[in-house]
């Protein structure tokens, strides 16, 4: 007996299907098929030495469910960066800039959202936008929007001090 898998079983949600030799023709020959969903015996997976990273409950591949999720984790970083940089360098530049009232409004919420922990903000706001809107963008864009306060006070630091350094002399 051995387990057959398709390219198409990287995705979840496609069976698995345990397949026996045939004596008498010798092609393979479905006996069983596993949802995604149920469990699996290891001891009905032949080739189980193959798995790199092993399995987990349901008898999938843990090194193809791991690549399968690298997409999703580079975008998430992706989109979620590009919105930090962005709001953090656009703020830091109308702070350092501007200065007097704007810069210390600025500052005020820098600070607030840098004592804040983000992964509570993060929790709270993921609960209240609703199950049914979570998705890849929507958790890089509130991993986006809580991130910036550093590259905020970065931004402004440098703006700042090329005018510190004309006022000094």
């Amino acid at each position: 007996m051995s387990v057959l898998t398709t390219k198409s079983t990287v995705f979840r949600g496609c069976p698995t299907i345990i397949a026996e030799k045939n004596e008498e023709t010798g092609e393979l020959e479905e006996v069983q098929s596993i949802d995604s969903k149920q469990y699996i015996n290891e001891k009905d997976v032949i080739n189980r030495q193959n798995f790199v990273l092993g399995t987990d409950n349901f008898g999938r591949d843990v090194l193809t469910e791991l690549i399968s999720a690298t997409g999703s984790s580079l975008k998430i970083g992706l989109v979620a960066g590009i919105i930090a940089t962005v709001i953090g360098l656009f703020l830091g530049l109308l702070a350092g800039y501007l200065g007097g009232f704007v810069d210390n409004l600025i500052l005020f919420f820098t600070n607030l959202f840098t004592v804040i922990p983000s992964f509570v903000l993060l929790i709270l706001i993921s609960y209240s936008v609703g199950e049914s809107q979570r998705g890849i963008m929507m958790v890089a864009l509130l991993i986006g929007i809580t991130a910036w306060p550093w590259t905020t006070r970065s931004v402004r630091s440098q703006v700042i001090s090329p005018t510190q350094e004309a006022g000094s002399r």
